[in-house]
């Protein structure tokens, strides 16, 4: 069944658990979790993929799941959101699922700031972005 991670910043690093949702998209992750220890780069989430509900950024507002797909890749953790062509990394799970977070805001926030700039190769990442993203306030 496929899950739904929220990730709250105070817990990167504890364990968190994972709503149990179902949410459109291609890859699912297999089996039931309810509790991932992030901080220890727990392998049980290595090699699967979940919707990402949340971003590190109080202004903004996942509205429709992002994919990520966990894995490991020369020793570091790599949290990749194939969608929009992004990742995040780091020695842990939690810290590749927030950088990659913090990415996903920062790319929203550019993106929104220089929409009429955008090239027709950006354009499809924007669309994708906007579909998922809601700007509070």
């Amino acid at each position: 069944m496929p899950v739904t991670m929220n990730l709250d910043p105070k817990s990167v690093g504890s364990p968190v658990s994972i709503d149990r949702e179902v949410v459109a998209g291609p890859t699912p992750i297999l089996g039931t979790l309810t509790e991932v220890d992030l901080g220890k780069g727990d392998s049980s989430i290595l090699g699967r993929s979940f919707g990402l509900a949340s971003l590190l950024d109080g202004r903004l507002r996942i509205v429709a799941p992002i994919q990520v797909r966990v894995y490991e890749d020369a020793g570091q953790i790599v949290a990749e959101a194939d969608e929009i062509d992004e990742f995040g990394s780091g020695e842990t799970a939690g810290e590749a699922i927030a950088d990659l977070q913090r990415l996903i805001a920062d790319l929203y926030l550019e993106f929104a700031a220089d929409e009429s700039r955008l090239g027709p190769g950006l354009r499809p990442i924007w669309d994708i972005l906007r579909a998922k993203i809601r700007k509070l306030g």
